[in-house]
């Protein structure tokens, strides 16, 4: 995955879906687009995303209702795979 990130090879936007549930640990997120679907236990991107959205001073991902939506903007690596950075 390392190489795939050496070049950029495109960006692509993607608007993804918030869900959100209240339990006893805290609240559970995941995002869910036409292609991808990130889940709660994907702590990494999660975090991520959150560190970009800090950046571009709009609210963190636990400050968003539930079935709002939010864009993310992917690099295309290499290979073709996206990722976040």
């Amino acid at each position: 995955m390392y190489v795939n990130q050496l070049a950029i090879k495109g960006k692509e936007k993607e608007v993804l879906s918030v869900y959100t549930e209240k339990i006893e640990q805290g609240k559970y997120i995941h995002l869910s687009g036409n292609k991808i679907f990130i889940h709660d236990s994907d702590d990494e991107n999660l975090e991520k995303i959150d560190e970009i959205r800090n950046k571009n001073r709009v609210k963190p991902l636990n400050e968003i209702r539930n079935r709002d939506t939010i864009n993310i903007v992917f690099k295309q690596g290499l290979f073709g795979f996206k990722y976040l950075k």
